[in-house]
């Protein structure tokens, strides 16, 4: 189970978001108000950061800096309508994915199987790299 951060001002879409994600058995903490996600992802760990790019109160550019300092081991998808015009800035800044709207799910749960199942495979290493040094 993985810990996903999801923040978008549009209630709707963080709340749909939410339960598909509930439902694929992860936690989820999610935000409306990208400051309450900005300080969040100052206190908690977080495997997954769901953002939509552009929001009146901050936006997605922010939420990728903070994540990619605070957590960066986590994958880092941003959510936007203009994907084809910020998708190579988004990528050399550090996100994982930029998706277009509307999210396409499915292309998003295949996307979070490759992270949980890299995420597994790192610790496996980390195990045995451990291990080795002993």
């Amino acid at each position: 189970m993985c810990h996903a951060l999801v923040v978008d001002n549009d209630v709707l879409a963080t709340r749909a978001l939410g339960r598909l994600l509930r439902d694929d058995g992860q936690r989820v903490s999610p935000f409306e108000n990208p400051h309450e996600a900005l300080s969040a992802l100052r206190r908690w760990p977080f495997d997954l950061v769901i953002s939509d790019l552009e929001m009146p109160e901050a936006d997605g550019r922010a939420v990728l800096r903070i994540a990619r300092e605070r957590q960066p081991n986590a994958c880092v998808v941003i959510v936007t309508a203009r994907a084809l015009d910020v998708a190579t800035s988004l990528l050399a800044e550090g996100a994982c994915v930029v998706a277009d709207k509307p999210l396409d799910y499915a292309a998003l749960f295949s996307f979070l199987a490759t992270c949980r199942a890299r995420s597994a495979r790192e610790r496996h290493e980390g195990i045995f790299l451990r291990a080795a040094r002993r």
